[in-house]
């Protein structure tokens, strides 16, 4: 099912604070919407933050948000990689970027410049930015 939602947002436009399929989202959004369209337990409120927050910060807003998540859990290095796990990355001085696991390596997001597309973890643009993965846990 996750592979499937992410295929139909594959080339919606990247545009901040939305979330519409071809119309127009950022990373945060396209993951709050795929996750909501899956089923996850958990219902994700995107939250409030600054395109530039990184330019000028050294906290991560995104951080701040997963954690704030209900069974939300950082997975320790070297565990197994799942469909729905969220990847942070790093952009500028902290992590402030969003994408979720299709099939591991591959993941969605959505970035300017690019718009909705499928990464790999293990390119070397992304494999150097990598940060953290998240796991959302059933209660």
């Amino acid at each position: 099912m996750l592979d499937t939602e992410a295929r139909r947002w594959i080339g919606t436009p990247f545009v901040p604070f939305q979330g519409v399929c071809q119309g127009g989202c950022d990373c945060v959004h396209l993951v709050h919407q795929l996750a909501t369209a899956c089923g996850f337990p958990h219902e994700l409120k995107p939250p409030r933050y600054t395109l530039d927050a990184t330019a000028h910060r050294e906290d991560s807003q995104l951080r701040e948000y997963l954690e704030s998540i209900p069974d939300c859990v950082r997975l320790d290095d070297g565990t197994r990689l799942m469909p729905g796990d969220l990847v942070t990355f790093i952009m500028g001085r902290a992590p402030h970027h969003l994408g979720m696991l299709v099939t591991p390596p591959v993941f969605i997001h959505s970035i300017r410049g690019l718009g909705t597309t499928f990464g790999q973890l293990d390119d070397p643009t992304y494999a150097r930015r990598r940060d953290a993965v998240y796991r959302l846990m059933e209660s």
